[in-house]
């Protein structure tokens, strides 16, 4: 029993210092427009991204989960999203499409308060795929790489193999003036 008990609270010291640093988050500054950077990825295929988008946008930016070194001028902040846990902040959430997740980076103008919101990492999981996005920051660089991994069909054994398929690269650069450009590689 008490060894029982101290798993107990082995677990709950654990467990609860994980959740503190995960659920931490912080007030945005205040922002009077948004801009949504397109970077022709699969989420913004999947997603469409319109005027109502950038309106939406604006409505639920409101906290952040790291702020990350300046970039250019820009404040920089990442806005994560777990359609699971969130699914009323979002109208990406109201898509029926298994588990998602994404990750916003937010380029922050404090002088005129806009912010210019790029798509830097996502993840779906649907029964029998995986669909994600990463991203690095280097300086003033920002690399995303896209990947998809599939259930093949079943060979003559019934046996299922993955398929991992590198998508698509894109790097955003940005000036020292603040000027945003996307290149795209496959």
């Amino acid at each position: 029993m008490k060894y029982l008990i101290f798993l107990f609270a082995l677990f709950f010291f654990l467990h609860s210092g994980r959740n503190k640093n995960q659920n931490e988050t912080h007030l945005l500054p205040e922002i009077n427009s948004v801009k949504y950077l397109h970077a022709n990825t699969a989420f913004e295929l999947k997603f469409p991204k319109g005027k109502s988008f950038n309106d939406s946008l604006l409505k639920f930016l409101r906290i952040y989960k790291d702020s990350l070194p300046p970039i250019s001028g820009y404040n920089t902040y990442l806005v994560r999203v777990s359609c699971d846990i969130d699914s009323t902040t979002s109208s990406v959430c109201y898509h029926e499409f298994g588990s998602l997740s994404y990750d916003l980076l937010l380029l922050y103008e404090p002088n005129i308060k806009q912010a210019t919101v790029i798509n830097v990492a996502y993840n779906f999981l649907g029964d029998a795929f995986d669909e994600s996005m990463s991203f690095t920051i280097n300086s003033n660089v920002i690399k995303l790489e896209e990947s998809y991994l599939a259930d093949s069909d079943p060979d003559e054994n019934d046996e299922i193999d993955a398929v991992d398929n590198l998508r698509k690269k894109h790097t955003i650069r940005i000036s020292d003036k603040g000027k945003i450009s996307i290149t795209e590689a496959e």
